[in-house]
């Protein structure tokens, strides 16, 4: 292997073809496939994995469909799936002061924290404007229970204004 200027390593990559297709199709060059891989691999820290358990840094996460998880949101005896999701925000807020070095929980850090959670959570791309926090294609039909979770990781006070199949649309009070 031997090493250019820019810091990166050339090496020989021997890959099936039905790899190679893989990467054929995703209409990147094998440098930004596996760039992208790479960057991935490092971000939900795969190294962590084993068969039956994923971590991202030290939190455990699974897979799970969005329809087993509205049913199970729908079907719990939660009365107010708002304050449930208010309660599981402070712990993801405490999780990432852990897991991050800069501090979450500063409003000048909303946006950073805003990219962070749709990196690593999965629930949405959630895109923070002026007057309104907007979940495009969000995991929940019902919006009550993200709702409390964004209020209590952003530390913003929510009120619904819209909610559809493919997205919700929380404006801030205040």
């Amino acid at each position: 292997m031997s090493k250019s200027a820019s810091g990166k390593v050339k090496a020989t990559l021997f890959l099936s073809e039905e790899d190679r297709e893989t990467v054929r199709r995703s209409g990147k060059t094998v440098e930004q496939f596996f760039g992208e891989l790479m960057r991935l691999y490092r971000l939900l820290t795969m190294d962590r994995w084993s068969e039956g358990s994923f971590y991202q840094d030290y939190m455990r996460v699974c897979f799970l469909r969005a329809e087993t998880l509205n049913y199970l949101l729908e079907n719990s005896k939660f009365e107010d799936l708002r304050s449930v999701g208010r309660e599981h925000g402070e712990k993801m807020l405490l999780a990432f002061k852990y897991a991050f070095d800069w501090e979450v929980a500063d409003p000048k850090n909303r946006e950073r924290l805003t990219q962070t959670f749709n990196m690593r959570i999965g629930w949405g791309q959630v895109r923070l404007n002026k007057h309104t926090v907007v979940v495009e294609n969000p995991i929940f039909s019902k919006p009550d229970f993200l709702m409390g979770y964004l209020e209590a990781l952003l530390n913003l006070d929510l009120e619904l204004a819209e909610a559809y199949n493919d997205r919700h649309v929380f404006l801030i009070k205040g």
